[in-house]
C-alpha cells in the first residue's frame, strides 16, 4: 500500500490546451504575416496561439494592440487575465473564458495572512577570486520581500501540465471567480468532475512543476510547507499538500523529509480540485523567490530539520569532486586533470545525478569538503553542516550567484575559483597548478598524494 493518496482527477477532454501545437504555430506565423495591414487578424491569431502556450505570442499581441488603438504607445501590457480580457473586448473579439476575473483581496471567503518578515541580507564578498563579475552584489544590501498565506473556503485549484515550461495554474473562490494574482495562464478552466479534498489542501507547486528538476522541488516546492505549516500554528502539519506532478525524485525527497503521509498526488496532467480550504503562498507566481538562494533563513532552517540534515556530534570527513555540472557542451574540457588534483587532495569523484535522492542526501551528510562547478551539485550542499568547505569552479563567460548567497546563509566557507577559456574552441579549463594552490593555501586542504603535473 502506497504512503501517498492518488486522487481520482479526469484526464484532459477534447479542447484541452496543448493539443493544437502545429496549429498555434501556424497561427502565429500567420499573425506576423498579418500585422501590419490586419492587426485585428493578427491579434486573433497571436491570441490563439498564446492561448496554447506560445508566450512569444505577446511579441506580435502588444504591436497589434498598439495599432489598434488600445494601448498608449508609451503604457506597459503586462501579461495578466484581466488585460487579456480588455483587449479582446476592445478588438471585438470573444472572450477566452467565462471567469470573472477578481483580486485575491476579493475572494470569496478567503483571509490572508504575512507568514515571513522582509529581509535584508548583506552577502560578503568571496575569497579567492572574487572580481569574476558574478559576484557585482558582494557587500550590497538586498531585499527579499515578506511571504503571505491565502486561504480561500472551497477554493478550487486547476493545474495543466500538458505543456513542458509552461505549466498553467489556477485559483478559485467559492463563487469560482479566479484570482488572478494567485493564477498563471490565460484560459482558466474548471474540469468537470472537480476531485473533493476534505480539510486544508496546499499548493506546493508553482509555474516551473513538470521540470524534474530535484533542487528546485526542494528548494521551492518543500520550503512552501514551512510557509503553511506557520500560517496553522494552531495545529500545524494539518494541510494536506498538492503534489501535481509527481516523480520518483519528488516522491523519495517527500519520504525523506517524513511528509510522505500528507501528500495528495495527482493523477493527471490536467485536473481540478476542491479543498474545504485552499492555501497558497504569494511566493507560488507571480511574486517567486528562491528562498535558499536568496539565503532566507527560515528556509535553511526548515530543510535541516525536516532531513535531520547532519549529527552536531559527528564531525564530517567527506571529500567530493562532484562532476555533474563539468562535462557536456561549453563544459569543463580538463575534467581528468580536475579529478588528478582533487583525487590528490582527498577528493573522491562522484556524479550526484548517479544516486538516489537518498544517497545524495547521504553524501552531503558526511561531507566536510566539496569542489565542482558552479551549477548543479551545489545547491543541497544546504545539507550539510555548518563549515562546510565550498571551492565553485567559475566559468569564465556566465555563472550563478546562487551557491556563493547560499553557502554565506548556511554557515559554510565559500571559496571561488575563476576557470580560463579553452583555447580552440567553446568550454573552459582550469590550471591545474592554480586549483592546487587554492586548495592547499585557501581551502587548506594539503595534499596527500601524488599530483600529476
Amino acid at each position: 500500500m502506497t504512503d501517498f493518496a492518488h486522487a481520482a482527477v479526469p484526464q484532459a477532454g477534447a479542447g484541452a490546451r496543448g493539443e493544437h501545437p502545429d496549429s498555434a504555430e501556424s497561427r502565429l506565423r500567420a499573425a506576423w504575416r498579418q500585422l501590419e495591414d490586419a492587426p485585428r487578424e493578427a491579434l486573433a491569431d497571436a491570441i490563439f496561439a498564446l492561448n496554447h502556450g506560445l508566450d512569444e505570442a505577446m511579441e506580435v499581441i502588444r504591436p497589434a494592440v498598439r495599432r489598434l488603438g488600445l494601448l498608449r504607445p508609451e503604457a506597459t501590457m503586462p501579461l495578466t487575465l484581466s488585460t487579456m480580457r480588455m483587449i479582446e473586448r476592445g478588438a471585438g473579439l470573444p472572450d477566452s473564458h467565462e471567469f470573472k476575473i477578481i483580486n485575491a483581496g476579493a475572494a470569496a471567503g478567503g483571509s490572508m495572512r504575512f507568514v515571513t518578515n522582509p529581509l535584508r541580507l548583506t552577502p560578503t564578498p568571496p575569497l579567492g577570486d572574487g572580481f569574476h563579475p558574478v559576484f557585482g552584489t558582494a557587500g550590497a544590501v538586498l531585499s527579499v520581500p515578506g511571504v503571505a498565506v491565502f486561504a480561500l473556503d472551497q477554493g478550487i485549484v486547476s493545474f495543466d501540465l500538458t505543456m513542458p515550461g509552461a505549466t498553467q495554474i489556477y485559483v478559485f473562490d467559492r463563487n469560482r471567480a479566479c484570482v488572478e494574482n494567485l493564477s498563471r495562464g490565460t484560459v482558466p478552466f474548471i474540469d468537470e468532475p472537480v476531485t473533493e479534498i476534505a480539510g486544508d489542501l496546499a499548493i506546493i507547486g508553482d509555474r516551473f512543476c513538470g521540470s524534474g528538476d530535484a533542487d528546485r522541488f526542494l528548494f521551492d516546492h518543500l520550503t512552501r510547507v514551512a510557509l503553511f505549516d506557520a500560517f496553522t500554528e494552531a495545529s500545524p502539519e494539518v494541510a494536506r499538500l498538492l503534489l501535481a506532478d509527481p516523480n520518483p525524485d519528488t516522491l523519495e525527497i517527500l519520504r525523506q523529509a517524513g511528509l510522505a503521509s500528507r501528500v495528495v498526488a495527482a493523477g493527471s496532467k490536467r485536473f481540478s480540485m476542491r479543498a474545504g480550504c485552499l492555501l497558497a503562498a504569494t511566493n507560488m507566481l507571480h511574486d517567486l523567490r528562491h528562498p535558499c538562494h536568496d539565503g532566507a533563513g527560515w528556509a535553511i532552517g526548515y530543510l535541516r530539520d525536516r532531513f535531520d540534515a547532519f549529527d552536531e556530534t559527528t564531525a564530517p570527513a567527506g571529500r567530493y569532486f562532484i562532476t555533474d555540472a563539468a562535462e557536456g557542451e561549453g563544459g569543463l574540457r580538463n575534467v581528468g586533470e580536475v579529478a588528478d588534483v582533487a583525487a590528490a587532495h582527498g577528493f573522491q569523484t562522484l556524479a550526484l545525478s548517479t544516486l538516489t535522492v537518498g544517497a545524495r542526501i547521504d553524501a552531503l551528510r558526511e561531507a566536510s569538503a566539496i569542489v565542482s562547478v558552479n551549477g548543479a551539485g551545489l545547491a543541497a550542499t544546504v545539507l550539510a553542516p555548518p563549515g562546510l568547505r565550498v571551492l565553485d569552479i567559475l566559468p569564465p563567460a556566465s555563472a550563478s550567484p546562487a551557491c556563493w548567497r547560499l553557502c554565506h546563509a548556511a554557515g559554510h566557507h565559500y571559496v571561488a575559483l575563476a576557470a580560463d577559456p579553452a583555447g580552440g574552441g567553446e568550454g573552459f579549463v582550469v590550471d591545474p597548478r592554480r586549483l592546487d594552490r587554492f586548495l592547499r593555501e585557501t581551502m587548506r586542504i594539503p595534499a596527500s598524494g601524488i599530483l600529476h603535473r
